[in-house]
């Protein structure tokens, strides 16, 4: 394997993935609110669906009741 490859493996692994997607639908849902154009809301929901699949595997050791709140969170923001 290559070094980007051991790298990606890694956080993915190592949990640091969590937060990356954490981020990236902090992202989303703040471009979601706070701009009005529809290039920046298809964005926003990309950045957001990334996020998500970040989340989920980033290995990150939740309860199952937590995810599922994040998710709900989520669809609320979503579906503003």
């Amino acid at each position: 394997m290559t070094d980007w490859t051991n790298f990606v493996v890694a956080q993915f692994i190592g949990g640091q993935a969590f937060f990356i997607g954490m981020a990236l639908c902090l992202l989303g849902c703040c471009l979601k609110f706070f701009c009005s154009r529809t290039l920046i809301h298809s964005l926003a929901r990309v950045t957001v669906l990334a996020g998500i699949v970040f989340v989920v595997l980033s290995a990150a050791p939740f309860s199952f009741w937590v995810y599922g709140v994040f998710l709900a969170l989520l669809a609320l923001a979503w579906f503003r």
